[in-house]
């Protein structure tokens, strides 16, 4: 996920989006407005490689088109952006089409949920419960996969007990819902060479549902995409 604002902006009116496709020399997403060729944004991107941190750079606008209702999608080209912030997303486009080749995603091969597991985007925000269960601090993560019982999601530790989740869905995109998360296991990332993230933890939780209408809302969106988008939903064993 990112977060952008367009140069000169207001800073603080920051835009979450999702991000459609990215690679070391650009990426697209979607955006509130439509942008004009050669218009500069910036940049902050959060990768499952490090849950903790935002890299920040700039980019150029490519193409700015309409997408669904009063969204567009747009293409940039990152500008400003040093070796490392690129090495970080080589090693996340490389992790990712391995797993991709493999036809599974990190975490899914001890998977117990027995459901239908979703590859989708979704904006998350989640905090750890303390001793008194409350949560202290909220970050912005990562989902990896989702289903209606679970997720894989990254941290920048290893997670136990309660986890407490706010969800945005793109079917539900104003007012984020609260759900609770048990945490069933917390391991460490590994990249696609197998090189081990020592900060970077994969999380699976299974959900705990404090209403009925959340519930239903999220299972609501698992089975339109179930239905809408055939061949990217997997089955335990598959």
């Amino acid at each position: 996920m990112i977060k952008y604002l367009p140069q000169g902006g207001d800073r603080e009116d920051w835009k979450v989006a999702f991000v459609k496709n990215i690679s070391e020399t650009g990426l697209l997403f979607d955006t509130n407005k439509q942008f004009q060729s050669g218009e500069n944004i910036l940049l902050m991107i959060k990768i499952p490689l490090k849950p903790d941190d935002w890299i920040k750079t700039g980019g150029s606008v490519i193409e700015s088109f309409p997408f669904v209702g009063k969204s567009f999608l747009t293409r940039l080209k990152f500008t400003g952006m040093d070796q490392e912030q690129r090495m970080l997303i080589k090693d996340y486009v490389s992790w990712f089409l391995n797993n991709q080749a493999q036809g599974k995603s990190p975490g899914s091969d001890n998977d117990k949920r027995k459901a239908v597991r979703i590859y989708k985007n979704l904006i998350v925000s989640y905090g750890v419960r303390n001793h008194l269960g409350v949560v202290e601090k909220w970050d912005i993560t990562t989902v990896i996969n989702f289903s209606k019982t679970g997720m894989v999601f990254t941290s920048g530790f290893a997670c136990s007990g309660t986890v407490d989740f706010m969800v945005k869905l793109p079917s539900h995109p104003y007012e984020p819902f609260h759900i609770g998360g048990r945490v069933i296991e917390s391991s460490q990332f590994k990249l696609a060479d197998s090189t081990i993230l020592k900060d970077t933890f994969l999380t699976r939780v299974e959900f705990i549902y404090p209403k009925e209408e959340y519930k239903k809302l999220l299972f609501d969106y698992v089975d339109w995409l179930i239905k809408n988008d055939p061949g990217k939903p997997k089955k335990e064993g598959e």
